[in-house]
Order: structure tokens, then C-alpha cells, then sequence
């Protein structure tokens, strides 16, 4: 399946693809919206896995730059977290620079 198909939308979630396929992970949700019990959105997390309630987002400097962006994604976080899900975050230089780190930890229970 192409990055395109795949629902990829840019370089750091097509590394993130790489290294998920290489785990032999199963290919996750992409950009599908989480709401809270209230029917709020809370976010649109980059890889979801719903059977196993796991999140991985690909997290850039350049969105998260000024204190407010990075506190708006925490919080946002937080929220996954307290609705029962695993919520990770990968830089770009640790999914190039330690793929198998980020297989361990984001590796979905069954």
C-alpha cells in the first residue's frame, strides 16, 4: 500500500510507518477523531490502534515551537491518557536514530 493510500501525511508519520511494519505491527488508524464521553473532540492522533486503545503521535519541532502549542498537546494527551488509551510521542531524530526504542514502547498489548 503506498504512503499516500496509507493515509501518511508527511515525512515523520511514513518513518513512523517503516518502523511499525518492520515490528511486523499491524497497520494502525490514521487521522481518526477521538471524542470524550460527552461527544467532544479531543484530538486527531497520527496512529491509532483501537482494539488495543494505544496512540502514537509524530511530534515536530515546528508545531510545537511556542510553550502554548506544546502545553495545547500535553493537555490533549493527558485527555487520550484519561480515557483509557496508551499515548506515545516520537520525535523525527528517534524514529531515525532508535527505530527499536520506538517499537518496544508503542508495541500494542493484544
Amino acid at each position: 500500500m503506498s504512503e499516500a493510500m496509507a493515509g501518511v501525511r508527511s515525512h515523520a508519520e511514513a518513518r513512523m510507518r517503516t518502523v511499525m511494519k518492520a515490528a511486523e505491527l499491524p497497520e494502525p488508524c490514521r487521522e481518526h477523531e477521538i471524542y470524550d464521553r460527552s461527544g467532544r473532540l479531543i484530538g486527531i492522533p497520527d496512529c491509532l490502534w483501537r482494539k488495543q486503545r494505544v496512540i502514537a503521535e509524530m511530534d515536530a519541532r515546528t508545531f510545537h515551537f511556542l510553550v502554548k502549542d506544546w502545553e495545547k498537546t500535553m493537555a490533549r494527551r493527558n485527555e487520550f491518557t484519561g480515557l483509557g488509551f496508551r499515548a506515545f510521542a516520537y520525535s523525527l531524530q528517534q524514529l531515525e536514530e532508535a527505530p527499536a526504542s520506538v517499537r518496544r514502547s508503542s508495541k500494542p498489548r493484544s
